[in-house]
């Protein structure tokens, strides 16, 4: 069991060692022809509520009269 978990952990490290080293060698440049354009991105949407809905789903006004309406 202890073979198998040095081999795994060898092979793992060779992996990225090997991965690394041909991304660090690659040398060949990179050439876009045409045009490019650059867009920002949308900022950010909050879900949170507005000041003015904060009843939280009462659909009652508030108008200050106590009494019901028929």
């Amino acid at each position: 069991m202890r073979n198998k978990i040095i081999v795994i952990i060898a092979s793992l490290i060779l992996g990225f060692s090997i991965m690394a080293g041909g991304y660090g060698s690659w040398q060949h440049k990179l050439i876009i022809k045409g045009n490019i354009n650059f867009k920002a991105p949308p900022p950010p949407t909050t879900n949170k509520p507005s000041s003015e809905n904060s009843n939280s789903g009462n659909n009652t006004s508030d108008n200050g009269d106590s009494s019901t309406q028929n």
